[in-house]
């Protein structure tokens, strides 16, 4: 066994001598006796070129060391494996064991997007004491329902135009059904004392820091308090600020309490549609924290309901949000509202599949955007006059607090790391253990914040790992926990004049291409809700204390997961070295010798500052608040791609920068922790579900991987056959489900890289070449190859189902909204009479 073993992983030496080999010999032709950074023409170029090469053969021979033995079977172009994969879907459908969990592979299924009103709602001003008529003091949360209602009022007040404003209340928007029983429960006590307060438990609070109770928490108790509002009454606690290090189970409820009754609403909500352009309100008295603003309390939002079910389904009392969501784009169409105006280069069809971005969208100047602002004749909009005061704010703080704050755990929990991935103020849990749920929710992320960027013409772009992530197979790693993205400082400022605390929601339909408005021609897409917070200091554009090195986030409002964005910026901060081969200064010039007079001059004086702005200047390098630099030519034009299905950009020297900040090793290394990429599926899959399969396929005597020899299952794994393939998927329905999912979209991916490839190559060896899609045919067979699949595939739709609906679909209990409504009212009379029983006994005692 040993013997064989060593056979099997042989070529790892051969390979990785070869290498050393490579790697020794091109360092040595790219040694250079020069001891400046400012090099000569003629070095520089050398330089360049061997870096080049040497990347070039490295990645080669890594490609060709992690895919020993693999065979390309071209599965998606295999009719036999296609047929053979069509008939195992088939009866997977058909057992009862797998029909939940495969269920959005089912083209039947009736998904349940409709919601029984209950009649307190149809009738709010009734006075009957029906069961199926009384009013709970507070609702289960159902987006179907949310939505549902908000469409038919705006539709209902269109005639109103832009000047609508929303009501809102947050337990609309967010499950709070974990604070039910104290909300409901008449008798109030201390949580913040008794629950919240971990100070005395010694074993849990072990290194870590814990925030004082009442530096977060106020008990309120059983009287209405005047000075608070009426959702605090009724809770009977208030949360006023993180808690910053807590337990998961208290970090739920401490975030819902915050929202339930001291965050402000969103100053503005917007709905995406798949059609031009999206509905944008501002929110009626967004300071205030007010549940009388919600559509259990307010009769405004619920006025017209009853005709609006009547018109939908009389004897069942239903809305249908897909209907809704219809009716809405149908009766008053999504105006493009010009909330902002930019010179952007996509006035035309072609030159939306590049973008040149302006180089003074990277240069940081809050002071002439305080003046302009200031000395602007028209009427500011209240966003606007917040966005002046924040960037004030920000000019004038020198040191500014931490703005973003995470459901972070105390140390002495499992994982204390993964709370630092979510929100505070909506997490919900932990979803890392939930392969599917995180896929979904990061899926969503995406595709609405792409949604949203190119509806209001903000230029972004993917970033770090969600680049890396995009390379392999355009989808998220299967272990991400966030998703990064960037922009120039100039769009960042723009989302935070016009958005900052906006709550985006999600297409709830989507029109199928080329049809006409016929009902049946839309489909369900999803209800996700998404708020954008932008920080308080963004234009500090250095590290400084570090505690701000994010600009700007796109929360999911479900789980608290998030899109990091962030901002790149012309500063005088250090940049890296890789950059000083570009750096030369002819000093044949007068004005050449004079700027390399003053940067020598600047060494001398050890104005280091100074000198890396020159430097940053000449080379047009950028940075985000965490020191991640990109050059002008790294990044633009922008290339138009598909991530995750969905229309983005990347950078146009993509190569280069993954190559920075991964090595090209995380280009050809095909595992990575838990899991291993399969060429032929185009994905990465749970290394020991493999194993598994394999362990299953052969007897018991025979040698099988079990995943933690990671180069002894690559060889195994890269020598599976095209009948393994269409096993492992029989044997692991999860795994063919994502493969279904996910098929049409990967292999498009893969012809689009080895286009953009092309692309990255050209740029490499053209670095000063200006960009001129006329004569540059390479970007028009990219360009070709994108409408190509735009034209025959479902382009922009969503590879997964919608959060909720998954949810709903595995919990029975959420399905009957009615149901939910009725066990509400079962548990506000029980804790009633509990706590009525609780006063006479204590009455009587009091009498004894």
């Amino acid at each position: 066994m040993p013997r064989l073993k060593r056979a099997l992983l042989s070529p790892k030496l051969f390979v990785k001598s070869i290498l050393l080999f490579t790697i020794v010999y091109t360092i040595y032709l790219s040694t250079s006796t020069t001891t400046s950074v400012y090099l000569s023409t003629t070095q520089s170029k050398l330089n360049i070129y061997t870096n080049q090469l040497y990347q070039k053969i490295n990645l080669q021979f890594n490609q060709w060391y992690y895919n020993i033995l693999v065979y390309d079977y071209n599965l998606f172009s295999d009719s036999n494996f296609q047929q053979q994969l069509t008939i195992i879907k088939s009866e997977k459908l058909q057992d009862e064991n797998h029909k939940i969990d495969l269920w959005n592979l089912d083209d039947s299924f009736n998904l349940p997007v409709s919601v029984k009103v209950p009649n307190y709602l149809l009738s709010p001003s009734s006075s009957s004491s029906s069961s199926t008529d009384k009013k709970p003091l507070i609702q289960p949360f159902d987006p179907r329902l949310t939505l549902s209602v908000y469409y038919n009022y705006i539709e209902t007040n269109k005639d109103n135009g832009n000047d609508l404003k929303l009501p809102f209340h947050w337990s609309d928007w967010v499950d709070f059904s974990k604070l039910h029983k104290y909300i409901l429960n008449p008798s109030k006590t201390d949580l913040c004392s008794s629950l919240f307060d971990i100070s005395n438990n010694d074993k849990l609070n072990k290194d870590s820091e814990i925030k004082s109770v009442d530096q977060y928490c106020q008990f309120i108790g059983n009287a209405n308090n005047g000075n608070e509002n009426k959702a605090t009454n009724m809770l009977g606690y208030k949360i006023f600020a993180p808690a910053q290090a807590q337990t998961g189970a208290n970090h739920e409820l401490i975030g819902k309490s915050y929202l339930y009754t001291q965050a402000p609403s969103p100053k503005r909500l917007i709905f995406l549609t798949n059609t031009n352009g999206n509905y944008q309100f501002d929110v009626d008295n967004y300071n205030v924290n007010n549940i009388s603003n919600s559509i259990l309390y307010n009769e405004k939002l619920t006025s017209n309901l009853a005709s609006k079910v009547n018109k939908e389904n009389e004897q069942s009392s239903t809305l249908n949000v897909l209907s809704s969501y219809i009716s809405l784009i149908k009766n008053s169409p999504p105006s493009l509202l010009p909330t902002k105006q930019q010179n952007n280069p996509k006035d035309n069809e072609i030159d939306s599949h590049i973008i040149e971005i302006p180089e003074e969208y990277f240069i940081n100047d809050p002071q002439s955007i305080i003046n302009q602002l200031e000395s602007s004749n028209s009427q500011l909009s209240n966003s606007e006059k917040d966005f002046l005061s924040s960037i004030k704010y920000s000019v004038d703080c020198k040191d500014p607090p931490k703005y973003f704050y995470e459901a972070k755990y105390v140390k002495a929990m499992k994982e204390n790391w993964s709370g630092e991935h979510y929100d505070w103020r909506f997490y919900n849990g932990l979803t890392i253990h939930n392969a599917q749920q995180q896929s979904i929710i990061l899926h969503r992320l995406l595709k609405n914040y792409l949604k949203f960027t190119q509806s209001n013409n903000l230029i972004t772009w993917i970033a770090h790992g969600s680049l890396l992530s995009w390379y392999w197979n355009g989808i998220n790693f299967p272990w991400d926990t966030d998703i990064d993205v960037q922009m120039p400082i100039h769009e960042l400022y723009q989302l935070a004049r016009f958005y900052n605390q906006s709550l985006v929601v999600e297409n709830a339909g989507t029109k199928r291409l080329g049809n006409s408005d016929k009902t049946e021609e839309f489909e369900f897409d999803g209800m996700g809700r998404y708020f954008i917070d932008v920080g308080s200091s963004v234009t500090h554009r250095t590290k400084g204390n570090g505690n701000n090195n994010i600009d700007a986030r796109f929360i999911d409002i479900d789980t608290g997961l998030y899109i990091d964005i962030t901002g790149l910026a012309l500063t005088n901060e250090e940049s890296p070295d890789r950059y000083n081969d570009f750096l030369t200064i002819d000093q044949n010039t007068d004005a050449g010798k004079q700027k390399f007079d003053q940067l020598k001059q600047n060494q001398k004086d050890g104005d280091k500052n100074n000198n890396y702005s020159l430097k940053n200047q000449q080379l047009k390098l950028y940075n985000c608040r965490n020191n991640h630099f990109s050059s002008y030519n790294e990044l633009s034009p922008l290339i138009q791609t598909v991530v995750e299905n969905q229309p983005g950009y990347i950078p146009k020297n993509f190569m280069y920068i993954l190559n920075d900040e991964y090595n090209l090793k995380s280009l050809a290394k095909k595992n990575h922790r838990d899991f291993t990429y399969f060429n032929n599926f185009n994905l990465w899959l749970n290394t020991k579900d493999v194993s598994k399969y394999l362990a299953h396929k052969h007897s018991p005597n025979e040698n099988s991987p079990d995943g933690s020899n990671q180069a002894y299952s690559l060889i195994k794994f890269n020598k599976l056959s095209k009948s393994d393939h269409i096993n492992l998927l029989k044997y692991n329905p999860i795994m063919m489900k994502e493969y279904l999912e996910t098929m049409n979209f990967t292999n498009y991916h893969n012809l689009e890289l080895s286009q953009l490839l092309k692309i990255s190559n050209y740029n490499h060896n053209h670095n000063n070449a200006q960009t001129n899609v006329s004569n540059i045919g390479i970007y028009r067979e990219s360009y070709d190859l994108f409408n190509h699949y735009r034209n025959n595939y479902k382009l922009g739709y969503s590879l997964r189902p919608d959060h909720f609906i998954n949810f709903i679909i595995h919990d029975n209990s959420r399905w009957d909204y009615q149901l939910q409504v009725d066990d509400l009212i079962k548990l506000q009379k029980q804790l009633e009479n509990d706590s009525q029983q609780q006063q006479e006994q204590h009455h009587e005692q009091q009498q004894g």
